[in-house]
C-alpha cells in the first residue's frame, strides 16, 4: 500500500495550471507555402505496393513492399525516383519473402524473411543484392517439428553497439529465448538465460526490452511468477538479474531515456486500485530508484519522450516530466494525453480533437486548436516541424498537416482516400516519407519537405 503524500502533486499542479491561458479553437490555415507531397514512385503499376515497416539505416530508407510483380520484398530509397528499386529477390519468383522485424545495427540492416527454402530465418542487408544474406539457419527443422519451419519473433529486436539483440519464441506458450547477433553465423548464438517475460497487455505497448550504454536490458518472469531486470553484455557469463532489480507483478520500460532507463513496476492489489511507480536505473545498484510512490501516478505509462535533460510522460490522467529524481518528478499538465511528440524544441501531444504543445512547463502547456473536423494523430518531427494525420472514416479520407505551434501555422497540406488503420511514416533528412493513396495509383511512398 501507498503512503500518504506529504504534499499533493496535483495541488502543485492546480495552482500552476491556473495561470495558463487556452488558446481559442483555430480554423484551419490555408495550405502551407511549401510544395505539395510528392510520389516517389509507383511501385506497383497494377495495384498498390502497400510500403511497409519503413526503416531508416545512415541516409537509406528500407521498407517491404510489393510490386505485383515479386511479391513482398525488401526495397529501399534515397528519395529519388532512381533511387528507389527493390535490393533483393529473396524469394525468387512471384511468391513472397515478407521481410519483418526491420532493425537499424550500425550501418547494417537486419530483418528476417522467408527465402522458400529455410522458412523464416534471421537476414542482413548493406543495401545490397550481394549483401543481402541470411545470417543463419536459426531453425533448421523440417516443417512439421515442433517449432516449424523457421523462427518467429513476438518483440521487437533491440540494436545494441553493433549488435542485434532479439527473443524467438518457439512452442505453445508466449515466452521468448533471448539470442545475439553480429551478423555472422558464429556470432549468432542463445544467450543462458529465463524467457523474456510476455508483455500482458492486449496492444503490445509494454516493452520488455533496451538498451543502454553497450549492455541489453531486458525483463524476465522468474520462478515464483515476477517480474524482473536482467542484464546482458552478449556473454553468458555477462548475463544476469541486474543489482537491485525490483520484483514486481509486471514491468515495463518507458519508450525513451537518456543517462538512465526509466520503468514502471504494477503490483495488482486485490479489490483495489493498481499500485504503479515510476522508477529509473543508470545499470547499477546504487542507481536503481524509485521516483514516486504507489499512489502518484494514475496507470503504468506507455509514452515518453526525451527533451533537453528531462524526460516527459504520460499516464492515464495528465502529463510529467523527471528529472531523474523523486522531488523533480512532477506532474504539468492534468488531463490524458495521446501522440506525446517532439519538434522543434517543444512538446506537443493532442486531447480529443485538439492540438496541443508544451515548454515543458504548467503555465506553458496550451492548446493549440482544433483544426479540420476529425481528431490530429499519428504526430512525427519532421526537420524540426510537427506534422500529423486527421481520418475522416465517415467520408474515406484523410488529411497530412504541419505545424509550428500556432494556429496560423497549422496548415492542411494534401488529402489522401483510404485512412490507414497503421499510419506507415518516417523522417530521414528533413522529409517525410509514408505509404499514402491518391485515388490513383493505389498505396505507394510519398514523400514531404515542411
Amino acid at each position: 500500500m501507498g503512503r500518504p503524500l506529504v504534499s499533493s502533486p496535483w495541488a502543485r499542479l492546480a495552482t500552476a495550471a491556473a495561470a495558463a491561458a487556452l488558446v481559442v479553437l483555430a480554423v484551419a490555415a490555408p495550405v502551407g507555402a511549401a510544395g505539395p507531397p510528392t510520389l516517389v514512385k509507383d511501385i506497383n503499376p497494377t495495384g498498390s505496393s502497400n510500403p511497409t515497416a519503413l526503416t531508416l539505416v545512415g541516409n537509406t530508407l528500407f521498407f517491404a513492399a510489393d510490386d505485383g510483380v515479386h511479391g513482398v520484398e525488401l526495397w529501399k530509397t534515397d528519395g529519388t525516383l532512381a533511387g528507389t528499386k527493390m535490393v533483393k529477390d529473396i524469394r525468387a519468383g512471384a511468391k513472397s519473402s515478407e521481410p519483418g522485424s526491420l532493425t537499424a545495427v550500425g550501418d547494417t540492416l537486419f530483418f528476417t524473411a522467408v527465402d522458400g527454402v529455410h522458412g523464416r530465418e534471421l537476414w542482413k542487408s548493406d543495401g545490397t543484392k550481394a549483401g543481402t544474406v541470411m545470417v543463419k539457419d536459426i531453425n533448421p527443422h523440417p516443417k512439421n517439428s515442433y517449432c516449424g519451419n523457421g523462427i518467429y519473433m513476438p518483440y521487437p529486436p533491440v540494436a545494441v553497439g553493433n549488435r542485434l539483440y532479439f527473443f524467438l519464441h518457439c512452442g505453445g506458450v508466449w515466452s521468448g529465448t533471448a539470442w545475439v547477433s553480429d551478423g555472422t553465423a558464429a556470432g549468432t548464438y542463445w544467450l543462458n538465460a529465463p524467457y523474456v517475460a510476455y508483455p500482458d497487455d492486449e496492444d503490445g505497448e509494454n516493452r520488455v526490452a533496451d538498451a543502454l550504454g553497450n549492455r541489453l536490458y531486458f525483463i524476465v518472469n522468474n520462478d515464483a511468477n515476477d517480474d524482473e531486470i536482467w542484464v546482458s553484455d552478449g556473454t553468458d557469463s555477462g548475463t544476469h538479474r541486474m543489482a537491485g532489480s525490483p520484483m514486481a507483478d509486471q514491468i515495463s520500460f518507458l519508450p525513451a531515456h537518456g543517462q538512465n532507463l526509466y520503468f514502471s513496476t504494477s503490483d495488482y492489489v486485490p479489490v483495489l486500485p493498481t499500485e504503479v511507480r515510476l522508477w529509473k536505473t543508470d545499470g547499477t545498484k546504487a542507481g536503481t530508484k524509485p521516483l514516486t510512490d504507489f499512489d502518484e501516478i494514475s496507470g503504468a505509462p506507455d509514452q515518453a519522450v526525451l527533451m533537453g535533460t528531462r524526460l516527459y510522460f504520460a499516464d492515464d490522467a495528465a502529463l510529467w516530466k523527471t528529472n531523474g529524481t523523486a522531488s523533480g518528478t512532477i506532474p504539468i499538465s492534468n488531463g490524458g494525453v495521446s501522440f506525446l511528440t517532439t519538434a522543434g524544441g517543444r512538446l506537443y501531444f493532442t486531447r480529443g480533437s485538439h492540438l496541443w504543445k508544451s515548454d515543458g512547463t504548467a503555465i506553458g502547456t496550451l492548446d493549440v486548436g482544433q483544426f479540420g473536423t476529425q481528431w490530429p494523430s499519428e504526430l512525427v518531427d519532421v526537420g524540426g516541424t510537427l506534422c500529423f494525420i486527421e481520418s475522416d472514416w465517415d467520408a474515406n479520407t484523410w488529411s497530412l498537416w504541419e505545424s509550428n505551434g500556432t494556429a496560423s501555422t497549422t496548415y492542411s497540406v494534401k488529402s489522401f482516400v483510404a485512412p490507414p488503420d497503421e499510419f506507415q511514416r518516417t523522417a530521414m533528412n528533413g522529409r517525410l516519407y509514408f505509404a499514402a493513396d491518391d485515388g490513383t495509383h493505389g498505396v505507394e511512398l510519398w514523400s514531404y519537405t515542411p
